[in-house]
C-alpha cells in the first residue's frame, strides 16, 4: 500500500489528482464529511469533526491486513502546516508506511479561482503563506514531491 498525503491550497490540484489515481484508491478528506445528498454543507462548527473522522478512516485503513489493503492510501485535505501533517504521518509511520507529501504548488490568486468551495482570495493567500513556511521536522521518514501546478 502506498500512502499519499496530499498538500496545496485549494484549487491547486490536489483531488484531480486523488481522483486520476489508478487502482484500487481510499480517499481520506474532511470534505467528505461536508457532502450531503449530492451537495457540499460547509459548516466550520463541523472542522474538527470532519477532520477527526478523516483521521478515523485513514487510522482503520492502515489496520487493515495486507490483504485488503487499497493500492493507494490518499489524505486529501490542505495539509498546509506541520501540524495537520503530523497525525498522518506519525500513524503511517506507527504501521511501517513510509508516506510520500505531495506538495501542490499554485498562486493563491490561481486556487481562488480554481477552487470549488468558494475560498476566497484572502484564505488561499494566508494557506499559501503557510505553505510556503512549512519546515518537515528532520526525523520523519518521508518521500517529498513538489509539484508546480501554476499556469505556464
Amino acid at each position: 500500500m502506498r500512502v499519499v498525503i496530499l498538500s496545496g491550497i485549494p484549487g491547486s490540484g490536489k483531488t484531480t489528482y486523488a481522483n486520476n489515481l489508478k487502482g484500487h484508491v481510499v480517499k481520506c478528506s474532511a470534505d467528505d464529511f461536508f457532502h450531503r445528498d449530492g451537495d457540499y454543507r460547509f459548516n466550520p462548527s463541523q472542522l474538527g469533526r470532519a477532520h477527526g473522522e478523516c483521521l478515523k478512516k485513514f487510522a482503520e485503513n492502515l489496520a487493515k491486513p495486507e490483504s485488503v489493503k487499497p493500492d493507494f492510501l490518499v489524505v486529501d485535505n490542505t495539509n498546509t502546516t506541520t501540524l495537520e501533517l503530523a497525525p498522518y504521518v506519525s500513524l503511517a509511520m506507527a504501521y511501517g508506511k513510509f508516506p510520500e507529501i505531495m506538495t501542490f504548488l499554485v498562486n493563491y490568486k490561481v486556487g481562488a479561482n480554481r477552487n470549488k468551495h468558494n475560498v476566497n482570495e484572502d484564505a488561499c493567500r494566508i494557506m499559501e503563506n503557510r505553505l510556503l513556511a512549512r519546515e518537515l521536522p528532520k526525523f520523519w521518514t518521508v518521500e517529498q514531491t513538489v509539484i508546480d501546478n501554476n499556469p505556464k
